[in-house]
């Protein structure tokens, strides 16, 4: 296991144990959690070495490697997620002032390819996707004709070069998270934008359940952002925050993921998945804290 000695987000070293999180989808081992003193960000610490963390993820339960999976629940899954693909797409469109034809995009996680192929479809022809599963790559190549690359790659891009780069709910598994970052801040257009979309660990739904909640996912999350901590760390790394987009499905998603943690099941956990998910965005009206956020960065200026 690797021991971090400093908050990933602020740097500091002034952090203490906060809770303690079972991982109920693969190996029901217990991760600690720490909270830095001084900035109020959570991590997962230790955690298991970026070499020895692909275990963690084997299991067919794991749905973002799981996309072929026929049970109504992904197909319900799936057609949520074509719904929230057009509203990304149309997003980001807002942010960068290019036409379609014209604008290039690297998805960072691609995992087969999805977001990649939609995004083809709305006439931005211009993509490149980074997944570090050999699997998720090939299944790109297969269903999509994409080439997706290794992230050992993600050095070889031109500076400047891309116009939009997207992590949909992948910056949480990052290990070497300033360096990948450093890396998006040089390749990024000076007038392009960077979409980062992660948990919300102070949305309603999680203070409702607690080390329950599934979203905290370890150890496969090994960041627990916020809003304040998210830019925090953006910040101190080169970028600007520009705007936020709600992801008002995820709050039942997570919420009933988060009934099954707790031993239940059938209607009820679904009818409670249902009501905790409507108060969480309910709440957030007012205080932004959804089940996640998309946050818009752009590149500060000097």
């Amino acid at each position: 296991m690797e021991e971090l000695q400093a908050c990933p987000c602020c740097t500091s070293k002034n952090f203490k144990h906060n809770i303690e999180v079972k991982d109920y989808y693969v190996s029901q081992e217990t991760f600690s959690i720490a909270l830095c003193n001084d900035c109020g960000f959570q991590f997962t610490n230790p955690r298991p070495e970026v070499d020895k963390i692909g275990k963690y993820y084997d299991s067919v339960n794991y749905i973002s490697h799981n996309s072929n999976d026929d049970s109504l629940f992904h197909k319900v899954y799936r057609f949520i997620r074509n719904i929230m693909t057009k509203k990304k797409i149309n997003t980001l469109r807002q942010y960068v002032h290019k036409e379609s034809a014209d604008l290039s995009l690297l998805d960072y996680g691609a995992a087969s390819g999805d977001f990649l192929a939609a995004c083809q479809l709305n006439n931005i022809t211009k993509v490149i996707g980074i997944e570090q599963d050999e699997t998720c790559r090939n299944n790109a190549k297969l269903n999509y004709n994409l080439d997706i690359k290794s992230p050992k790659e993600l050095m070889d891009i031109q500076a400047e070069s891309v116009d939009i780069i997207t992590l949909w709910h992948v910056l949480e598994h990052v290990h070497n998270i300033d360096e990948t970052l450093l890396h998006f801040h040089r390749i990024l257009d000076k007038n392009g934008v960077l979409a980062i979309s992660v948990p919300n660990i102070i949305s309603y739904d999680s203070i409702y359940y607690k080390q329950f909640w599934s979203a905290i996912d370890v150890p496969r999350h090994i960041y627990h952002f916020e809003p304040k901590t998210i830019e925090i760390l953006m910040q101190r790394l080169g970028f600007q925050l520009m705007g936020t987009m709600k992801m008002p499905f995820d709050s039942y998603y997570i919420s009933l993921h988060s009934e099954y943690y707790q031993k239940r099941s059938g209607i009820m956990a679904i009818i409670r998945a249902i009501v905790i998910g409507f108060i969480s965005n309910w709440k957030a009206r007012k205080t932004n804290n959804y089940s996640s956020l998309t946050y818009f960065f752009k590149i500060k200026k000097v």
